[in-house]
């Protein structure tokens, strides 16, 4: 079963079950689906595109709970922070901070940078080997751990 078809089902298992919060969520998954969907007229979204959009969506609800939490408001930042909880369970898991960090290392390794004026090397082949784990990251995270590593 595809991700998109696992969101359907339990969006439909959702409504069966009148969890309000769930079915919330899952519809607003649901409709950034088709917004990409009719974007490619007559094209069925792959896992990869899905999981493209999910990782987005993750990201974008991790910015609204940082700036609804330094703006005081937890009522929203919590609201966010359940629908952050249920697009991750459509994603596979993130990888580990020692994941992270051998990937970063291994980078500038192979890239053989020396300074804060090589990140754009490293963050080119970072970008493409953990693309290639399947797993989600967040690249702006990524960019300031290379820098600091690399002294910038």
């Amino acid at each position: 079963m595809s991700i998109a078809e696992r969101i359907r089902a339990d969006l439909k298992a959702s409504m069966i079950a009148r969890n309000e919060g769930r079915t919330s969520a899952l519809r607003m998954i649901q409709a950034e689906l088709l917004k990409k969907e009719k974007e490619k007229v007559g094209t069925v979204l792959d896992d990869d595109t899905v999981k493209a959009i999910l990782t987005a969506s993750a990201k974008q609800r991790r910015d609204s709970i940082e700036s609804f939490r330094s703006a005081g408001n937890d009522a929203l930042a919590a609201k966010e922070e359940a629908e952050l909880a249920i697009i991750m369970e459509f994603l596979p898991a993130a990888l580990t901070e020692a994941e992270v960090e051998a990937e970063i290392d291994k980078a500038i390794a192979t890239s053989g940078a020396s300074s804060a004026k090589d990140i754009g090397k490293v963050m080119g082949g970072l970008m493409k080997a953990l693309k290639a784990t399947g797993k989600p990251f967040d690249s702006s995270t990524l960019q300031n751990r290379v820098r600091g590593k690399l002294g910038g």
